[in-house]
């Protein structure tokens, strides 16, 4: 009885599965944050291919959270395929886009905040890859948020 209680309680507080928490709560705000702008730069396109990669990158998460150590190596992967486009985009395709009206949000901001966004998406990939705190806390599985308790 003691030692369901123990493993009951133990997720609370440990720091492997608060920093894990961090980190996914990080792509959730990072990652809806790049269609949303690029929509206000009239990129609809490429706003419409970050929300897909968004959504799937949340069923990958749940996964992760769910004891599934093949998402949280996908997701590392995912975040590294993010980081690989938005740099192709920045040098590749920016260069070239001529607006016949201005957008709503300037063009001028755009490789710094999309600069920005694949470097934190590096980051995470390592993160996420290398980790031993996430890996073991994906091996737990954990909760993003505790439920109310009864």
């Amino acid at each position: 009885m003691l030692e369901l209680q123990r493993q009951k309680y133990a997720s609370r507080v440990n720091p492997g599965i608060a920093f894990a928490r961090s980190v996914v709560c990080a792509h959730l705000g990072c990652g809806l944050l790049a269609p949303v702008l690029m929509v206000f730069h009239e990129r609809f396109l490429f706003s419409v291919i970050l929300a897909l990669w968004y959504l799937l990158s949340l069923g990958l998460v749940v996964g992760m959270t769910n004891h599934f150590q093949w998402c949280r190596v996908l997701l590392g992967l995912w975040f590294s395929l993010a980081m690989a486009t938005s740099l192709f985009y920045l040098l590749w395709i920016m260069p070239s886009i001529q607006p016949a009206s201005p957008p709503v949000l300037s063009l001028k901001i755009m490789p710094f905040w999309l600069s920005l966004w694949a470097l934190l998406y590096a980051a995470g990939a390592l993160l996420v890859l290398v980790s031993r705190r996430i890996e073991r806390a994906t091996m737990r599985g954990f909760y993003l948020w505790s439920s109310a308790q009864k």
